[in-house]
C-alpha cells in the first residue's frame, strides 16, 4: 500500500505543478537488496519524478542525483538501474522463447487450422490442390517455431489460441 501510495504522490505532484519531481526516494523496508523499493523507481519515473534513489544512499549519490537532475538529467541509483536491466534481459529471453502465432506465414496458419481440425495432412493436400510433400513441409515448419512436437500438442495449442473451437455437445 505505501508503494501506490508513494507513485500517486509523485503523479500528484507532478500534474499539480506541471514541473517533474526533483527526486522520489525509497522510504520502504526491504533488506534483502531492497528489491521492492528497486521496483518502485520505474513507476515514479513514469509518473513524473526525475530521479529515484534508495533511501541508504551515500550523500556524495545523492549530491549527483541532485545536480544531474537540476540540470534537466534523469538519475537512478546503481540497484534501480541494476533491476532495470534484469527484468529488460529476463523479457528478452523470455520473449526469445515464446512461441509466436505471428512468426508463421498465412499457409501455415491455414494448415495449422486444418490440421487442429483433424484433417490428414493428405486431405489439406487435396482441399488446398498442394502436393502432400508441400503440406507435411509447411507442418514440419509451423511445429518447429511454435515448439511443438505431436498432434496433441498443437491440437491443445489451436485452442488456447482460439483457432479452432471445441465443439459443444447439444
Amino acid at each position: 500500500m505505501i508503494d501506490r501510495h508513494r507513485i500517486t504522490a509523485v503523479r500528484d505532484h507532478h500534474d499539480a505543478r506541471k514541473v517533474p519531481v526533483a527526486i522520489a526516494i525509497a522510504c520502504g523496508g526491504y533488506r534483502a537488496g531492497q528489491i521492492g523499493q528497486a521496483r518502485i523507481g520505474p513507476q515514479c519515473l513514469e509518473v513524473g519524478a526525475a530521479g529515484y534513489v534508495l533511501k541508504d544512499t551515500p550523500a556524495p549519490q545523492l549530491v549527483t542525483a541532485v545536480r544531474d537532475v537540476y540540470k534537466g538529467g534523469k538519475y537512478l541509483s546503481s540497484q534501480v538501474l541494476g533491476k532495470l536491466v534484469e527484468d529488460f534481459r529476463a523479457r528478452v529471453r523470455d520473449a526469445k522463447m515464446r512461441p509466436r502465432m505471428s512468426t508463421l506465414t498465412p499457409r501455415e496458419r491455414e494448415i495449422l487450422k486444418l490440421l487442429a481440425e483433424g484433417n490428414s495432412v493428405k486431405e489439406i493436400a487435396v482441399l488446398l490442390g498442394l502436393s502432400v510433400k508441400t503440406v507435411e513441409a509447411h507442418k514440419f515448419n509451423l511445429m518447429r517455431k511454435l515448439d511443438i512436437h505431436n498432434k496433441a500438442q498443437l491440437v491443445t495449442y489451436a485452442i488456447q489460441k482460439k483457432i479452432i473451437k471445441i465443439p459443444v455437445n447439444q
